[in-house]
């Protein structure tokens, strides 16, 4: 599926990571949210980590991100911060 297409991918969030070479929604899942994460910060660090982040987390499960429990929006910044520190 094209980026964009996926549940909390909008125009300029898929634009970035198309620049990323993040294209379809299987790659986004096969990366990973902290990945994705990773390499988005290369071209937009100027980002907001938070939203964006359970964004990219609900896009990769196929819900809205406001849906999202609060034990997986804890997994996903986790997961977030030891990509972030190379854990």
């Amino acid at each position: 599926m094209d980026i964009q297409q996926a549940v909390n991918i909008g125009p300029k969030l898929s634009a970035d990571l198309r620049k990323e070479g993040i294209e379809t929604l299987e790659t986004l899942q096969s990366l990973g949210v902290g990945e994705a994460w990773f390499r988005l910060q290369a071209v937009a660090p100027e980002r907001d980590c938070t939203h964006t982040c359970l964004a990219l987390g609900g896009a990769i499960r196929g819900i809205r991100w406001t849906l999202l429990s609060e034990e997986e929006k804890k997994n996903i910044l986790r997961e977030v911060q030891d990509a972030s520190s190379g854990d």
